[in-house]
């Protein structure tokens, strides 16, 4: 039952969890290069807190495909790499994360914005990215698919617009299946603007330890996260910005990840972003 209802729920609509748009006017060419610079006094995904202090740094690549209908098809590369700064955890050294993801988002008009592709993600070694992720894996391969669809809470009103966005991942080496869900609303005054954001998560994997030994152990909980991010625009594409964020999972009904993993965390981020 559990399983069903949150099917139901992200087939209503949901969110991406801090994905941080640059609110920089739209590009005046056709292909687009990013930049973007984080520092995070934790590094939070999907819920769980894998290390403290780090720098991560984005490198995104946007080509928006001239549009011959009312189907606009923009194709994107992300590469991510991610340092620890405080490099120690439990006792383990932690490992720098990087990850490539392919894909295409496919607007329709504006009734809806469709958004799936690949990502890859690596680690430095099985050891390390144990001690991150509590499982025996050094590499994992997912495949996404999100909807992201504007609502008009108020008629005739823009002011009462938010975004909803539902996401579904599988992930090959965990045989893990993971959906997110929530709104998000940005507001703006001339160069600042502010992003306020809230998810909610259900993850079952049934091989959370991943493919690469240490048994196969299912594992499935939900979490909650919430940020707000007030940015300032420099130039056309330039932003900075500063936010806060918090999340909490309820991860820990298996014996063998019961440990650091149900808790919430309480953290903040800075970033400086580049778009040409």
């Amino acid at each position: 039952m559990k399983k069903i209802i949150t099917a139901l729920a992200v087939a209503a609509f949901g969110v991406s969890a801090f994905a941080q748009e640059a609110s920089v006017p739209a590009p005046e060419r056709n292909f687009v290069v990013g930049a973007k610079f984080d520092f995070e006094s934790r590094y939070v995904t999907q819920g769980k807190r894998r290390v403290n202090e780090n720098t991560q740094t984005t490198i995104s690549f946007k080509y928006f495909v001239p549009q011959t209908s009312d189907i606009g098809i923009t194709p994107y590369a992300d590469f991510l790499w991610m340092s620890p700064t405080d490099n120690q955890r439990n006792g383990h050294d932690l490992s720098n994360e990087g990850s490539l993801t392919l894909g295409s988002e496919i607007a329709v008009g504006d009734v809806a914005t469709i958004d799936f592709g690949y990502k890859y993600t690596g680690w430095n070694d099985r050891a390390s990215a144990a001690a991150m992720n509590r499982a025996y894996i050094n590499r994992s391969n997912e495949i996404f698919v999100g909807v992201n669809k504007t609502l008009s809470l108020v008629d005739g009103n823009e002011y009462g617009d938010v975004d909803a966005l539902a996401y579904v991942r599988y992930n090959f080496n965990t045989e893990e299946l993971s959906y997110e869900l929530g709104l998000e609303k940005t507001f703006s005054w001339e160069e600042v603007g502010l992003r306020l954001a809230a998810v909610y998560g259900y993850v079952d994997a049934n091989d959370a330890n991943g493919d690469q030994g240490g048994g196969n152990i299912h594992n499935d909980y939900g979490y909650i996260a919430v940020s707000a991010d007030l940015s300032y625009q420099i130039n056309s594409g330039t932003d900075v910005g500063v936010g806060v964020r918090y999340a909490y999972n309820n991860d820990g009904d298996d014996s063998a990840f019961t440990s650091d993993n149900n808790d919430d965390n309480l953290w903040w981020g800075a970033w400086i972003r580049f778009r040409y």
